[in-house]
C-alpha cells in the first residue's frame, strides 16, 4: 500500500481482506486492515543485489523505493528464486535430470 504522495506504508493480502467479516466489510477501512511494513521492508534503488539477497524476504516482498521514498517496485522471494535459477543456468550449476 502507498499513501497519496506513493510512499509506501503497508501491505495487504487478499486473506487480510478475507478475514473481514462479511457483515462488516461494508464499513471497515482498509487503513483497519493493512499491516505495516517492517522497518527493513524498504531497499532503495541503488541497494546493491548482494544486500538484497541477504535481506529477510517476508510475505510482502521488499518495496523498492527511489530516494524521495516514492515506491517504484516490489521485490519478491519468487523474483530472487528466478534470478538465482537464471544465474545457475548461465554458469551451468543447475543440475539437469
Amino acid at each position: 500500500m502507498i499513501d497519496f504522495q506513493g510512499k509506501p506504508i503497508g501491505w495487504l493480502t487478499l486473506a487480510d481482506l478475507a478475514g473481514v467479516s462479511v457483515d462488516a466489510r461494508p464499513s471497515t477501512a482498509v487503513r483497519e486492515v493493512v499491516r505495516p511494513l517492517p522497518q527493513d521492508g524498504i531497499v532503495g534503488v541503488d541497494t546493491p543485489a548482494g544486500e538484497v539477497l541477504r535481506r529477510s524476504i517476508g510475505p510482502a516482498g521488499l518495496v523498492v523505493a527511489q530516494a524521495d521514498g516514492r515506491a517504484v517496485g516490489v521485490i519478491g522471494v519468487d523474483d530472487v528464486r528466478r534470478a538465482a535459477e537464471l544465474q545457475g543456468l548461465r554458469t551451468g550449476a543447475v543440475r539437469t535430470r
